[in-house]
C-alpha cells in the first residue's frame, strides 16, 4: 500500500515539473568568427579545468539565481535560464550543461563547475569548493565571484567586509587580491588552450574601470590575458585542483537573440493548452491517490474494530 502511495506522489511531482520546464530550443550552430574571443577563451578554459573530457558542467548563473532569489541590486527574471552565451560555448566544447541558481552540497558528479552568479556564493561554501578541488574537480570563476567566498554579501560591494583580500583562498584559487580595472584587455601568450588567439589580440575592448581583475598570483599560476595597467584578466592555476579565472565574458548576441525569439513565439494558446493538459494529469493522479487512501482507511477501521472486540 505504501509503495502505491509513493508511486502516485512521484507521478504527481513529475506532472507538476512538466509544467515548470523551460521550452526546448533548436540548437544554433555558429560561424566561429562570430563568437567573441572572450567567450571562446572561457569555453577553452572550462575544457582545460574539467576533470574529464566532456561530462556534465554545472553552470551556476545569474538568471537562475535571481529567479530563485530576487535581489534589489539585480534584474528581475520571471523564468529560469533557457540558454545563454556561456551555456552555448560549454555545449560547443562538449559539455552537457546543468543550470543552477545555487551551489549544491555535493559537486562530485560534475566534470567542471562554472560560477558567474555572485550572490550564489557564500563563505560557508569555501570548504565545499576546496573539497571538490582536492578530489580532482575543476572550477571556472568569473568576475567578482572570488570576493563572495571571503565575506557574506548580497550586494555589489563586498569590499566593505574585506572581500578584496583573497589570502584565505589563494592556495586553491591562485590570486592574492581582487581589484577593479578596465580599458582594453589583451591576450598574453600565443594560442592559449590551443585556441587561435594570438599574443596581443584584444580580448575585451574599452571596458569601464569598474571591471574585475586580480593580482599577485601564486608562483605556478599562468597569466593568459591582462588589462592595460597590468592587472590580470585571465589566468589558470593548478594546485588542489584546476582553476580557471576570467574577469569578463562578452555575449554571443546571435544565439541569445535566437533564444529570446523562440521564447516570444511560445503563444498564449500554446501555454493554455499545456496548462490544461497538466491539470488533467493532476486531477487523474489525485483521484487515484484518494482511492488508495480511502481503501487504507477502510482497512484500518476494520483492524480497529477487531482490536476493540478482543
Amino acid at each position: 500500500m505504501r509503495n502505491k502511495k509513493f508511486l502516485i506522489c512521484l507521478l504527481f511531482i513529475i506532472a507538476m515539473g512538466s509544467f515548470l520546464l523551460a521550452p526546448s530550443f533548436s540548437y544554433l550552430r555558429a560561424d566561429q568568427a562570430e563568437i567573441p574571443s572572450s567567450l571562446t577563451l572561457l569555453g577553452a578554459g572550462a575544457k582545460w579545468a574539467a576533470k574529464e573530457k566532456g561530462g556534465v558542467a554545472l553552470y551556476v548563473n545569474w538568471q537562475d539565481n535571481l529567479f530563485l532569489h530576487p535581489n534589489p541590486y539585480g534584474p528581475i527574471y520571471t523564468v529560469p535560464n533557457a540558454g545563454d552565451s556561456i551555456s552555448y560555448i560549454l555545449n560547443e566544447y562538449g559539455f552537457e550543461v546543468k543550470f543552477a541558481g545555487e551551489i549544491p552540497e555535493n559537486l562530485d558528479q560534475y566534470s567542471v563547475v562554472v560560477i558567474t552568479a555572485y550572490w550564489a556564493v557564500e563563505p560557508k561554501q569555501e570548504l565545499l569548493i576546496r573539497d571538490y578541488l582536492s578530489k580532482g574537480g575543476g572550477i571556472v570563476i568569473v568576475g567578482g565571484v572570488p570576493c563572495y567566498f571571503i565575506c557574506y554579501s548580497k550586494d555589489l560591494w563586498p569590499y566593505r567586509c574585506g572581500g578584496e583580500n583573497l589570502k584565505s583562498i589563494q592556495d586553491w584559487f591562485g590570486a592574492r587580491w581582487y581589484s577593479n580595472s578596465g580599458g582594453n584587455a589583451k591576450v598574453s601568450i600565443e594560442n592559449p588552450f590551443d585556441t587561435d588567439l594570438r599574443k596581443g589580440d584584444i580580448i575585451k575592448r574599452g571596458a569601464s574601470y569598474s571591471s574585475a581583475s586580480v593580482s599577485e598570483l601564486q608562483p605556478n599560476a599562468e597569466i593568459l590575458a591582462e588589462w592595460e595597467n597590468g592587472e590580470i584578466f585571465a589566468f589558470r592555476y593548478e594546485n588542489l585542483g584546476k582553476v580557471y579565472y576570467q574577469a569578463d565574458c562578452e555575449k554571443y548576441e546571435k544565439y541569445e537573440k535566437a533564444v529570446a525569439k523562440q521564447i516570444s513565439e511560445l503563444t498564449l494558446p500554446e501555454v493554455q493548452t499545456q496548462i490544461s493538459k497538466v491539470k488533467r494529469e493532476i486531477i487523474e493522479l489525485m483521484s487515484q491517490a484518494i482511492q488508495i487512501i480511502q481503501a487504507e482507511i477502510v482497512e484500518l477501521q476494520a483492524k480497529l474494530v477487531e482490536l476493540r472486540t478482543k
